[in-house]
């Protein structure tokens, strides 16, 4: 079985109704359901460095290691250094810095990829490796 999920609008006790983002639904059933592995798709090819539509230096990073905490890590960056990040979003390293920028469309009411990561890595502490992938392309498909 394979589940497919997105986001939908929720009653919520605060504001009446909000948004529920499919990201924090699939940490929520990954805790539940255990699954072998999740995929995340976006409109972009994963993680970046920087926004990619925004900054053409922007670099694909390949992978991200997951700490007990819910903090996570580059490991061997590409430039070398390695890039540490909490829940929050925030990049730095302890050496040469190689920093995370992460942006939200203004119409993403979910936070965009920074919320994308920050639940990916609580799917991980679940024990669950985690995809993240372009929608519609054949890395996509392939996860």
């Amino acid at each position: 079985m394979m589940p497919v999920l997105h986001g939908d609008c929720v009653l919520d006790s605060q504001l009446g109704v909000t948004i529920l983002s499919g990201d924090t639904i699939i940490r929520v059933l990954a805790e539940v359901l255990k699954p072998q592995y999740c995929v995340f798709l976006t409109d972009v090819a994963g993680l970046y460095t920087a926004p990619p539509d925004v900054d053409p230096q922007a670099q694909l990073i390949p992978a991200v290691e997951v700490h007990a905490d819910g903090s996570w890590q580059v490991p061997a960056a590409m430039d070398g250094s390695s890039a540490a990040g909490s829940n929050s979003g925030a990049g730095s390293s302890s050496s040469r810095q190689l920093s995370v920028q992460f942006a939200a469309a203004d119409h993403d009411t979910t936070g965009g990829i920074a919320a994308k990561v920050q639940e990916a890595a609580g799917v991980v502490l679940t024990g669950c490796p985690v995809i993240i992938a372009q929608a519609g392309t054949e890395a996509g498909v392939a996860a």
